[in-house]
């Protein structure tokens, strides 16, 4: 057993790292927004933010999902993955992606090493099925926010929707991590993501209820993209406006009461609330620079491009691939070089035109 004076230089050591971590963390920011207003090409500051579409793989095969969204099966690799080690100290913001990674025992290892980094924010998106009691204790050690896709809170509709889905497997882990809140005095921030289609559109106020009773924080509402048959309501705006306005304003009205944050990305919202999509964080013209991501983050894909590395995940060209290169190689490439260069010009041919459009306020209803 620890001595009284061990324990508390034990404790003065923690605090000192912690420390440490927020110097680095604070100078870094610092020096990133310098370098910004300088308009630099090559950057001495290190990335704010991260994304990874860790895995191709997915348990579901939901009928708004594309057919060749999870054909090729890949997954990113332990040692691709412990190449993120390096850019911990420095980020503000991580977003892990799937498919659905949670049946992954390495991806888990991969988590504790985010532990201990106080200014980081752990952005994921799951179906929430296969959680299990390690991973929501895992999660609950980490300043992260979880986004369920949940697209009805009615049983025959949710697994008509998600294939492959059971419904009580679903509710069962909501009931696990608020057990587990209780007993660990400790909370899983959470929201919900709902895409909206023919077959939901009439059961939306419901899931204010249903985010009350299992403590989410917000709901977020998004029109169907990829599909272009009768669940795509949106398609040559085809769906019916005044029952809509009319379902939305009494959602509205519930979430106020039940003091539940509501984000209305649908063309019928009069007032579109804060997006939560990563994209949108990007963009700052106070500087001339219609995109800051080049400056400010990397993203991993596997999705298709099996561990490819860009600004962001639209992005036309990789600046990089996981498996050749480190992470702070691909961050002052050539091709990011080039990123930077055309946007200090104005020059979006590298840019994903649907990036730009979401830029410009539009939603995307048709077939990307």
């Amino acid at each position: 057993m620890n001595k009284p004076k061990e324990r508390s230089y034990q404790r003065g050591a923690l605090s000192a790292i912690a420390s440490d971590k927020e110097s680095i963390f604070k100078e870094n920011k610092r020096k990133n927004t310098k370098e910004i207003s300088e308009k630099k090409i090559i950057l001495d500051s290190m990335p704010l933010w991260l994304g990874i579409n860790v895995t191709d793989w997915c348990n579901l095969q939901c009928i708004m999902c594309p057919s060749i969204r999870h054909n090729k099966k890949v997954t990113l690799s332990e040692s691709a993955l412990v190449k993120i080690k390096e850019l911990l100290p420095y980020l503000e913001r991580i977003d892990w992606q799937g498919g659905e990674f949670f049946g992954f025992p390495h991806i888990k290892k991969i988590f504790e090493f985010l532990i201990g980094y106080p200014a980081m924010h752990v952005e994921i998106t799951t179906n929430g099925l296969l959680l299990d009691q390690e991973w929501i204790e895992l999660l609950l050690e980490l300043n992260s926010r979880v986004s369920f896709s949940i697209d009805s809170t009615d049983q025959k509709i949710y697994e008509y929707i998600r294939r492959g889905a059971r419904f009580d497997i679903l509710l069962s882990n909501l009931k696990k991590i608020q057990e587990i809140e209780i007993k660990t005095g400790k909370n899983l921030a959470r929201d919900i993501f709902v895409v909206v289609m023919k077959s939901n559109m009439h059961t939306l106020p419901s899931f204010i209820d249903f985010a009350a009773e299992f403590g989410f924080r917000a709901v977020t509402f998004q029109p169907v993209q990829f599909i272009t048959n009768e669940e795509n309501i949106f398609y040559n705006n085809s769906y019916d406006v005044g029952f809509l306005q009319k379902v939305m304003a009494e959602v509205t009205e519930a979430a106020l009461l039940k003091n539940i944050i509501l984000r209305c990305n649908l063309p019928c919202c009069s007032k579109k609330t804060d997006s939560v999509h990563y994209s949108l964080q990007g963009f700052d013209d106070s500087l001339g620079l219609f995109c800051l991501y080049p400056w400010k983050a990397l993203w991993i894909k596997s999705e298709h491009n099996n561990g490819d590395i860009f600004p962001e995940c639209w992005c036309k060209e990789n600046v990089g691939n996981i498996d050749q290169d480190s992470l702070l190689q691909a961050w002052n490439s050539i091709k990011m070089q080039q990123y930077r260069k055309r946007i200090i010009d104005k020059d979006r041919t590298l840019c994903n035109k649907n990036c730009l459009e979401l830029r410009e306020g539009k939603i995307f209803c048709k077939h990307l």
